[in-house]
C-alpha cells in the first residue's frame, strides 16, 4: 500500500479485499478441502489487477523487491 497515494488508501484496500476474495472463491470451486481463507497469493494478485498499466513497472519492482512477484508469476497473469 505504499505506492498508493494516502488519499486513495482506504478505496485501494477495500477493492483489493473484494478482489481477493473473488479470486478465493473461484479457485475454491469444486475443491472440497478449500477452506474459504483469503490468501496472500490472492491479495497480491487483486493488487497486481488493479494497477494501472501506467504504474506496473515500479509496482513489479517493488514485488519482487519483497518477494511476492513469484505469485503473480506462478498465477500466469504477467
Amino acid at each position: 500500500m505504499a505506492l498508493v497515494p494516502p488519499a486513495l488508501a482506504e478505496i485501494v484496500r477495500a477493492k483489493i479485499m473484494d478482489g481477493a476474495a473473488q479470486i478465493t472463491t473461484q479457485q475454491a470451486k469444486g475443491d472440497s478441502d478449500a477452506n474459504g481463507v483469503v490468501g496472500t497469493q490472492a491479495v497480491v494478485l487483486a493488487f497486481w489487477m488493479g494497477t494501472p498499466e501506467p504504474s506496473r513497472e515500479p509496482v513489479r519492482q517493488t514485488l519482487e523487491q519483497m518477494g511476492l512477484w513469484k505469485y503473480i508469476a506462478a498465477a500466469g497473469t504477467i
